[in-house]
């Protein structure tokens, strides 16, 4: 990469919150979970959900979504292959273009930072690919336009939240039951959500990624 679209990208993960760039980084390690070359859209709605805390994850959690769920959801459209070994792992073209969105988002807001709300609504600008389909899948939705407006819903805390839990039966909860036997023991083997320090230096390997 030129030195323009390094210095670019370097400008993106500055202004990210550490919220958001732990985010991306469980993204990575869903790619590398999964036995991937790359870093998708669909693995970075899997990183704003495991994150657990931020407005983007809140949002989605109030619509049922949690991590299991969206992890056995995505590994029926990404079928994993033996864990990846490789230690920076790109970002395709579809997840940089989430990721500049994403600050277009925050600088429309007049954020000085990138949190994982910005991130999610610049995931919802797509119509197809595998993180609307996941979505979709999730919120049990026939079009993109239909999960769109629920999780917009969501993140403008607008939406009716979803029962999770028990008694909750929500959609999500289904999917993650379906899936759950059959990637227990892969999921337990792989490292999901290590303990991450999140300084500048992530920022400076994040660029090498993108």
């Amino acid at each position: 990469l030129g030195r323009g679209r390094s210095a670019v990208a370097r400008n993106v993960f500055e202004r990210f919150t550490e919220k958001t760039i732990k985010a991306v980084m469980m993204a990575q390690s869903e790619s590398r979970r999964l036995g991937q070359s790359f870093v998708g859209v669909g693995m970075l709605v899997v990183g704003v959900v495991g994150e657990g805390t931020d407005t983007g994850c809140q949002a989605l959690h109030r619509l049922g979504i949690e991590l299991p769920a969206v992890r056995a959801a995505l590994e029926g459209l990404i079928p994993a292959k033996e864990p990846s070994k490789m230690l920076e792992i790109p970002f395709d073209e579809e997840g940089k273009w989430v990721l500049d969105r994403s600050l277009d988002f925050s600088k429309e807001q007049n954020s000085p930072t990138v949190d994982t709300s910005h991130m999610l609504r610049a995931i919802l600008l797509q119509d197809t690919g595998v993180a609307m389909q996941l979505l979709c899948a999730l919120l049990s939705c026939e079009s993109a336009d239909a999960a769109r407006t629920k999780v917009l819903e969501a993140l403008d805390g607008r939406g009716t939240p979803i029962a999770t839990g028990r008694g909750g039966g929500s959609v999500a909860a289904a999917v993650a039951a379906s899936a759950a036997s059959a990637a227990a023991a892969r999921h337990s083997a792989v490292e999901v959500e290590p303990e991450l320090k999140v300084t500048r230096a992530f920022s400076q390997d994040l660029t090498a990624m993108a």
